[in-house]
C-alpha cells in the first residue's frame, strides 16, 4: 500500500500500563523456563521455542538462517499495525533470499489467542495477501517479561543470526523505511 492510500493514523498504539493484568496459568514445562525466559530483554529470541498460529513449533533456529530478521509484535486492535502488514510481506518477499526475513508475533500479553482474534489475524492476513510466519506468543515468549510488558504496538525487533535482538523499534514504517533499515544491517 502506497503511503499516499493510508488512511492518517499514528505510527503506534500506545499501550495503558496493566499491573494488576492477570498472568496466563503456567504449566510446568512453562514454569520451569520462565526464569530463563525473563533474563534479559536481548535474549527473548536466543532461546525462542514457541509455535505458529497454525501450530507448528518454532524455535531460535529460525534466526540462523538469515543474517537479520524482523519481528513485528502487533495486534488485530492495531491500524498502523494492520496498514503495515502488505510492506512486511513485500519485505518479506523480497529479501528471503537475501539474507533477511519477516515474522509476525501476535501481541496476546501472554493471555492467549481467542477463536475470534485467530479469525481476525487470518482475515487480515488473506485480505493483505501476506504468507509471511505469525508467530504465537507461547513456550518461552508467553512469560518474557519484555514482551508482556510492551508499552506500544507495533514493537518490531531487528534480531541477528544467532537470536539477539540489534535493535528495538516502536511503531510503523513504510516500505521505504523497512527497506532501508534492512539494507543497513546487510551492509554491516
Amino acid at each position: 500500500m502506497q503511503d499516499a492510500d493510508r488512511p492518517e493514523t499514528p505510527p503506534a498504539i500506545l499501550l495503558p500500563q496493566q499491573p494488576d493484568r492477570k498472568r496466563p496459568q503456567l504449566n510446568r514445562q512453562t514454569a520451569q523456563t520462565a526464569s530463563d525466559s525473563t533474563a534479559s530483554t536481548n535474549d527473548i529470541f536466543t532461546n525462542m521455542d514457541t509455535t505458529d498460529i497454525d501450530g507448528n513449533k518454532m524455535d531460535s533456529s529460525i534466526f540462523a538462517k538469515n543474517k537479520v530478521t524482523l519481528v513485528n509484535v502487533w495486534n488485530v486492535g492495531c491500524t498502523p499495525c494492520v496498514n503495515e502488514i502488505p510492506d512486511l510481506d513485500k519485505i518479506n518477499s523480497e529479501y528471503k533470499d537475501k539474507g533477511a526475513a519477516v515474522y509476525g508475533l501476535y501481541g496476546d500479553l501472554g493471555m492467549g489467542i481467542s477463536d475470534d482474534e485467530m479469525a481476525q489475524i487470518k482475515d487480515i492476513m488473506s485480505n493483505a495477501n501476506a504468507s509471511y510466519t505469525q508467530l504465537r506468543m507461547d513456550g518461552t515468549l508467553a512469560t518474557n517479561e519484555s514482551l508482556l510488558n510492551i508499552m506500544a504496538y507495533p514493537t518490531t525487533y531487528v534480531v541477528g543470526s544467532d537470536g539477539t535482538i540489534l535493535d528495538t523499534i516502536e511503531g510503523s514504517k513504510d516500505y521505504e523505511g523497512w527497506k532501508a533499515l534492512i539494507d543497513s544491517y546487510l551492509a554491516e
